[in-house]
């Protein structure tokens, strides 16, 4: 069920586009031409069914998470270090 998406159109809904700017901004430490949209985001949903427990009842809700790469691996890495690589990998086996 992961794959790719722009996150463009519902980053809106809790923020305004300035405010999403000014999020990421305190994590770049370079310069580039590139929107906060196109930074990788994770995007976690997860059913809230009608009984505690029991997958088979009624699903009721839904909670939607939007998690920013820059923000969870921002401050890792002393200040001398001006790049890294890194992979990430999923339990689907993607990269």
């Amino acid at each position: 069920m992961s794959r790719a998406a722009n996150t463009a159109r519902t980053s809106g809904l809790v923020w305004s586009e300035r405010d999403h700017n000014v999020f990421h901004d305190q994590f770049v430490t370079g310069t580039g031409d590139e929107s906060p949209h196109e930074r990788p985001h994770a995007v976690l949903h997860t059913p809230v069914y009608e009984q505690l427990g029991n997958r088979d009842s009624k699903i009721v809700g839904s909670l939607v998470s939007t998690i920013a790469f820059d923000a969870s691996f921002a401050d890792l890495l002393p200040d001398k270090v001006r790049g890294i690589y890194s992979v990430l990998k999923n339990s689907c086996g993607q990269q």
